[in-house]
Order: structure tokens, then C-alpha cells, then sequence
């Protein structure tokens, strides 16, 4: 009997150790790549906002890896009519995979590659907001508000990358609230926003399933 417990505690502790090794080089392969692209499996999970009579520049078109000044451009109400306070998405990674991040980046195009009448909608205050598990309001937690400045001296071709860095954390999926835009009373308008992976593994906690499964074949 001894001897068949210790085989079935080896075997749960080598799936622990697979399960470990397994996210190590996951987050290996994700580190400093736009983990949120359509083309590495970033998925977009839910939105609010989205104009119906301008389905092409819906939430979908943030992760898109698309450039081109309005094709790929997301176009959303300020007060969504949902009856949400601000526009926002929630998007995952390939397989809806938890992984660490720590920045993230915001394609905005400059007043060079806008009408004049439009600039006032390019997003500036943001909220990125995360998950490890759940969906609803109260899984997620800010990890970074800030602004994008739409006047920075960094254009390439008339637009512009901006970055921004926060602490790594882990994440299942990740929203993004648009907080405010340049003045528009309507819109707000942004050409795409990436996310990047952690440098760094984070670490891997046993869940309380297992342990209590270790325990009850060590005591019986």
C-alpha cells in the first residue's frame, strides 16, 4: 500500500514539474514579442463602443499589426451607448494563456497624417486594467494610466509609436479603457496598441486542489 501511494505522489509531482517547465519556456518565447498581435493569437474578447455604421474601424482592428491610416484605425463613441462610462475592450492571448507582461505601446497618428478636423479624437488618457482569471468588473486591477501625447517629436512617416513601461504581472486578459480624447464630443480614435512579454518568469503557485491531494496520500 506504502509503495502505491509514493507512485502516485512521484506521478502528481512530475505533472507539477511539466506544468512548470511548460509555462517557463512559454514565457521564454513570449518575452519582448506583441503577444496581443492577431498573427501570435491575440484574440479580442469583448468591447464597448463600437460604431454600428462603421463596422470596419471596430475594436478588431487594434491588434491587427494594420498601419494604414484608417484601415486598421478603431473609431469608437466617447460614452458608449452600452451605458458604460468610457470605450473598452478586453482582449487574450493565444489559447487564452496567462502569461507576464510589462508594456505595452500605442500607434497614434500624428496631426501630419490627420485632417485637422480629426485630431481632436485621437485617444490621450488611458487605463490598462488585467486579469488572471475572470471577466467581470471586479477581476481585473489597473496596472497603468497614463496619456498619450499626440504633440511628441517621434513621428515616423507622420505617425507615431509610443511605449510605456509598468511593473510585470501576470495576465489572462487585458482591457484597455479610453479615458479621454483631444476635445471630439463623439469619438475617439486610436491605430493600434500592442503588448509585450515579460523578460522575467513569474512564479508558479501550486493550487490548493493539489496540494490537498499530496496531503490525503501522504496521511492515508
Amino acid at each position: 500500500m506504502a509503495k502505491k501511494k509514493y507512485q502516485v505522489t512521484v506521478l502528481a509531482l512530475s505533472v507539477a514539474i511539466t506544468l512548470i517547465l511548460g509555462f517557463a519556456t512559454f514565457q521564454a518565447e513570449a518575452a519582448g514579442e506583441n503577444v496581443l498581435s492577431v498573427n501570435n493569437g491575440g484574440q479580442l474578447i469583448d468591447s464597448a463602443g463600437n460604431l454600428p455604421d462603421w463596422p470596419e474601424e471596430g475594436w478588431d482592428g487594434t491588434n491587427d499589426e494594420n498601419l494604414e491610416t484608417w484601415d486598421g484605425t478603431v473609431t469608437v463613441f466617447n460614452q458608449p451607448e452600452e451605458g458604460d462610462d468610457h470605450p473598452w475592450a478586453i482582449f487574450a492571448f493565444a489559447n487564452e494563456e496567462t502569461i507576464a507582461i510589462d508594456s505595452v505601446s500605442f500607434f497614434v497618428l500624428s496631426k501630419a497624417a490627420v485632417d485637422e478636423s480629426l485630431q481632436s479624437r485621437g485617444v490621450k488618457e488611458f487605463d490598462l486594467q488585467v486579469s488572471d482569471g475572470g471577466m467581470g468588473a471586479g477581476d481585473f486591477s489597473s496596472v497603468l494610466e497614463d496619456t498619450i501625447d499626440m504633440d511628441i517629436n517621434v513621428a515616423f512617416e507622420d505617425q507615431e509609436w509610443q511605449a510605456f513601461d509598468f511593473s510585470a504581472v501576470n495576465a489572462k486578459y487585458v482591457k484597455l479603457i479610453l479615458l479621454s480624447n483631444y476635445g471630439d464630443g463623439t469619438y475617439i480614435s486610436l491605430a493600434e496598441f500592442e503588448v509585450y512579454g515579460a523578460d522575467q518568469v513569474s512564479p508558479v503557485t501550486f493550487s490548493g486542489k493539489l496540494s490537498t491531494t499530496w496531503a490525503e496520500l501522504k496521511t492515508e
